[in-house]
């Protein structure tokens, strides 16, 4: 097993996100290298973190660096990721895994033939107050799981590129089909164009899964307030996972109950909430260990090419749900 501490990290692209993950690999101990198109703000990274600056091609022949870190904008992840599993390197690639489904099938086959490690950036799969979740899931906590929904909502960060699902919805998807362990059967998505007309601000996504579960999914970045909220719900309480919150209100079940007495209205029996203990961490932290300690173990990342290809596929269809949804809406109004 290689020694987690000798695996040379190299990131590729150092913006807003990027810079995250130039600082967590620098205390980790494992940074090696940036690579950034815009000068200036490769030479204040490298400042700021006394790493040094290469080329992508530099990166790619040197071969004391094992692993790629990729942070560029999505249309640029399956040229980039196919180019550093070509040289050798295990890959880290930022949501979405590539913008369509052919791309990521080829990443997933390519990065198994080799055995490399692909790995993709679903954050909230190594928050521990999802991880906590899950397990209560996992162990009955609420009955048999009916109902999942997340919202997703903030004022700002607006993208230019691309729409608010694609921007936010990834971590969303990826939590829900971690939960549910099975793919939806449909995909039905309404969105509200009004900054862009060919990017939407507002989009609601519906999922129905072949078990009979079904999932909701709320982004926005034009929300007057914020909302990081996953509730799941099952028959025999909800589990509430509430990011906004401080720790000890993160992760809270709650058992309200509902009855119906013969010959008398339903009972509504309200619950206290209970709260759940959660250990304290920075998800992004954890979820960089989680990428060298499956290149040292050579196992299966828990969000790896496959699991991010799901997603990207869940993605498509909600995509094409609202296009489809505008063309109607275009047509009726003509």
């Amino acid at each position: 097993m290689t020694d987690i501490n000798d695996i040379k990290v190299a990131v590729i692209g150092c913006g807003y996100w990027g810079r995250n993950h130039v600082r967590n690999y620098h205390e980790l101990g494992n940074l090696a290298a940036i690579c950034d198109n815009h000068p200036e703000n490769e030479q204040m990274v490298v400042s700021q973190f006394s790493t040094k600056a290469m080329s992508f091609e530099e990166i790619l022949a040197d071969d004391e660096i094992q692993a790629i870190v990729i942070a560029t904008p999505a249309p640029a992840h399956y040229a980039v990721a196919d180019a550093a599993l070509d040289a050798g390197k295990h890959v880290f690639v930022e949501k979405p895994l590539t913008l369509n489904i052919k791309e990521s099938e080829a990443l997933a086959a390519k990065s198994e033939k080799l055995g490399l490690t692909l790995m993709v950036g679903h954050l909230l799969q190594y928050h521990s107050a999802f991880i906590k979740v899950k397990e209560l899931i996992a162990n009955g906590e609420i009955g048999n799981l009916l109902r999942v929904y997340s919202n997703r909502i903030s004022f700002g960060k607006v993208q230019t590129a691309e729409n608010v699902l694609w921007s936010l919805g990834p971590h969303d998807i990826s939590m829900i089909l971690s939960v549910t362990n099975e793919e939806p059967s449909e995909v039905v998505a309404l969105g509200s164009a009004y900054l862009s007309p060919q990017y939407q601000d507002f989009v609601h996504t519906h999922l129905t899964f072949p078990s009979g579960v079904t999932a909701h999914i709320f982004n926005s970045w034009l929300s007057p307030f914020k909302e990081h909220k996953f509730v799941a719900t099952g028959d025999k309480g909800s589990i509430i996972f509430d990011d906004t919150q401080a720790w000890e209100t993160k992760v809270a079940i709650c058992r309200h109950n509902v009855t119906f007495p013969q010959n008398a209205p339903p009972l509504h029996e309200k619950a206290d909430l209970e709260y759940v203990a959660l250990e304290q961490s920075e998800p992004l932290k954890d979820e960089c260990r989680h990428f060298l300690q499956s290149i040292a173990t050579r196992e299966t990342p828990r969000t790896d090419g496959r699991e991010g290809l799901r997603v990207l596929k869940v993605l498509t269809q909600a995509q094409n749900s609202l296009e489809a949804a505008a063309k109607k809406q275009l047509k009726q109004s003509a």
